[in-house]
């Protein structure tokens, strides 16, 4: 693509919206064969919107659930944003491949912990599992599509494996030379 007709902004808008539209896509399958549609979302928005509110099941508000899908899609915006842009600079400097691959280690290890943490708070009206599969669902369509998007970046790793874009640092001076 040239240039002037690409927009890092607006390929991570639509990259973190489709993340965010496969996750949402996950809790609706996920509450329909659990026979209580719109339940992750409505547990959630009350969580957000009503803070320390124990969770009721049942209990469908829509304000609640709306305002947690703004907040939920704003969010996988931002995220999107932030992925792409970090994909462009790893295509430009190699060097910055280890920080990205880092940096999606360790917020999938974050919204791992978060999903536990969030299953304990609302006594399980949030399932670890349903929070934590739709987060992977969520960064696995991210990831998809960045790396679909990027031949630049997937042909980086054939040419210099991870971790090879630098030279290693020489080996550090020995010490006095070892008399008998």
């Amino acid at each position: 693509m040239h240039a002037e007709t690409h927009s890092p902004t607006r390929e991570g808008l639509l990259v973190g919206l489709l993340g965010g539209g496969a996750v949402a896509l996950w809790w609706v399958l996920v509450d329909l064969l659990q026979g209580s549609p719109f339940a992750t979302p409505n547990a959630f928005g009350q969580l957000f919107v009503e803070g320390n509110r124990p969770v009721a099941q049942g209990e469908l508000d829509a304000g609640s659930i709306a305002a947690f899908l703004v907040g939920h899609f704003a969010m996988f915006a931002v995220l999107g944003i932030v992925l792409i842009r970090l994909v462009h600079l790893a295509t430009e400097r190699w060097e910055l491949r280890m920080g990205l691959w880092l940096g999606i280690v360790l917020t999938t290890a974050w919204l791992a912990f978060h999903s536990y943490a969030l299953a304990i708070y609302t006594r399980h009206a949030l399932p670890w599992w349903a929070t934590a599969v739709g987060a992977l669902v969520g960064i696995a369509t991210m990831l998809t599509l960045a790396w679909r998007r990027h031949p630049a970046l997937r042909r980086s790793f054939g040419s210099v494996p991870l971790a090879d874009e630098v030279e290693s640092p020489p080996a550090a001076p020995r010490g006095p030379a070892h008399r008998t």
